[in-house]
C-alpha cells in the first residue's frame, strides 16, 4: 500500500502539523494504517504534501506523544 498517497489524499487543505497528525491518527483508528506499517520518511511525506519537513516532524512528535507512533530512527 502506498501510504504517502493515502495520507496525501486524506489530509485535505489543512497541511499544519496538527492537521497531518489528526489525519494519520484517523487512518490508524479506522484501520487503514495498522500496527507495524511503515510510514513514509519525514522528507518524503513533506515533499508529497508540499510542506516543510519540520511540519511533518512536528506531526510525528504529536503522534508519538499520543501513543500512536513509534519511530525506529534511521536504518
Amino acid at each position: 500500500m502506498n501510504h504517502i498517497q493515502t495520507i496525501a489524499d486524506t489530509t485535505g487543505a489543512d497541511r499544519s502539523a496538527a492537521g497531518i497528525a489528526t489525519t494519520i491518527g484517523r487512518l490508524i483508528n479506522h484501520g487503514t494504517l495498522e500496527g507495524g506499517d511503515r510510514l513514509p520518511t519525514v522528507r518524503a511525506l513533506a515533499r508529497s504534501l508540499d510542506v516543510s519537513p519540520s511540519i511533518v516532524a512536528d506531526a510525528w512528535r504529536r503522534l508519538q506523544h499520543a501513543g500512536l507512533l513509534d519511530t525506529a530512527g534511521r536504518r
